[in-house]
């Protein structure tokens, strides 16, 4: 056998011998540990500082702490603190301080995300107090004025303020902002009222039949009023907005003959020829 083939078959067995001892290497019976010499453990699990057991991130035994990680250098990072306490900042994760007075739970005790009041929000000003929901403001979810989400009753919310719920005009009980900067939409009418028009609604005007009760639109501007939805007793709705009187002593009568009374007023009753005696 010359030469070469003697040291190629050397340098074969010697990388034969290799393989055979790095696949006769036992692996760690450290549990939840996933390299050799446990130098990196499952997830969910943190290393122990002598390297010797793999912990879950619940008994990462920082007080007040309810998931950690590991941090540079092995130190430990609290990713969510329990109920009422935060970190100090976003870049320091060490601990779990009270949150200010008034936050029920914190991010970091500079941020806060909820407080114990309806009526108070968190502010964004780094402070992580809560401060007041603009006036007659039922809640928000950030305090200060013109943030409001939801008025108290009897207010209407106008561009984040309240603002009593007659808007402003007579007879409206609830609006919408307008176009303009200070504009404002009646979208409901109290009883007997109407607004001009459909696009109109800048206004509550008196329904065109007196013994009307509701009206959407009046037909001041189109002149075609959509007609009432509800009569005062003993009157029925027809579609030219007015209200047609029933029989004498009629409660209630049919809308396509009027003349025939469907309910008679206490004390009377229906008669043969529709009316009520």
């Amino acid at each position: 056998m010359d030469v070469k083939m003697i040291k190629c078959c050397v340098a074969l067995l010697t990388m034969l011998v290799v393989v055979s001892r790095e696949s006769s290497a036992q692996p760690t019976t450290i549990p939840h540990c996933n390299t050799v010499t446990c130098q990196k453990c499952d997830a969910q699990f943190l290393l122990s500082a002598d390297a010797k057991s793999c912990q879950p991130f619940t008994t990462c035994q920082m007080e007040r702490c309810k998931t950690c990680v590991l941090g540079v250098g092995g130190t430990k990072r609290c990713l969510e603190c329990v109920t009422g306490y935060g970190t100090p900042n976003a870049t320091d994760q060490s601990r779990c301080d009270k949150c200010k007075a008034g936050c029920s739970q914190c991010i970091t005790v500079k941020q806060c995300a909820t407080c114990n009041s309806p009526n108070k929000a968190p502010k964004l000003d780094g402070s992580g107090e809560c401060g007041d929901c603009a006036e007659h403001c039922k809640g928000c979810l950030i305090a200060g004025a013109g943030k409001c989400d939801e008025c108290q009753d009897g207010y209407i919310k106008l561009r984040g303020k309240c603002i009593k719920g007659v808007c402003g005009m007579p007879h409206c009980k609830s609006c919408e902002p307008g176009v303009g900067v200070t504009s404002v939409r009646c979208t409901a009418c109290e009883q007997g009222y109407g607004t001009p028009s459909t696009t109109d609604r800048s206004r509550c005007d008196p329904c065109p039949d007196k013994n009307c009760l509701d009206c959407d639109t009046t037909g001041v501007i189109t002149g075609a009023p959509d007609g009432c939805s509800l009569c005062k007793d003993g009157y029925v709705e027809q579609p030219d907005a007015i209200c047609k009187a029933c029989p004498e002593h009629c409660h209630h009568c049919l809308i396509e003959d009027p003349g025939t009374c469907l309910q008679c007023q206490d004390g009377y009753y229906r008669q043969r020829d529709e009316t009520c005696k």
